[in-house]
This record gives C-alpha cells, structure tokens and sequence, in this order.
C-alpha cells in the first residue's frame, strides 16, 4: 500500500463515521471531514491571529478535470460562507486540507 491509498482510504472512513459532512464549491456538493468551525480569534500583538476559522479535508479524486479548489474562493459548510485561505496538498497527493476564513473577515 502507499501513502497516498492508505490516506485516501482513510478518509472515506472518516467521512462515513462523522455521518457523511458535506460543503459546496462552484455549486458542487463534496464530502469532507474537517476541524471543529470556530468563532473567535486569539489577540495577538499586532491584532487578531490569521488562524483559519474551518479546516476541511477533502478526498483530492473528488475534483475532475474542472480543477481544485484554490485560495480566495469561496465554500459554503453548514450554511456559513467562508473563503479559502490556503490550499495544501497531504503526502501522496490524495487529501487536500482547505484552511478556510469567515468569508466577512478581511484577508
């Protein structure tokens, strides 16, 4: 098995267990799994931390030809809008982990 199968696997188990979590990109419904969605930032000097707001992970093979989802766009999870911060790819190129911001927030 390789890293890349042995991840993708996996995260169909998880998809499965956490009852099948969802988000919407350019009008596409995909599963996910992500982070715990959170509403308050830490003060730091300087101002407010960049930290994202949502972490989704998401199976890469989901996305065809149409390509992936990049920074600035935006997603919809569980009726909250929110915009792409950074898009990384996991070891083996199968799992993307979108780090996600209120779509309200200043970048």
């Amino acid at each position: 098995m390789s890293i890349a199968s042995d991840l993708n696997r996996s995260q169909k188990s998880l998809e499965r267990a956490l009852g099948s979590p969802t988000f919407v990109w350019n009008g596409s419904i995909y599963g996910c799994t992500t982070t715990s969605a959170t509403k308050t930032k830490d003060l730091t000097p300087g101002g407010f931390s960049p930290d994202t707001d949502l972490n989704l992970f998401v199976r890469a093979e989901l996305f065809d030809s149409g390509g992936q989802p990049q920074p600035k766009d935006k997603i919809t999870y569980k009726d909250t809008l929110y915009r792409i911060s950074d898009v990384v790819t996991l070891p083996g190129d199968s799992v993307l982990r979108l780090g996600c911001m209120d779509a309200n927030r200043k970048a």
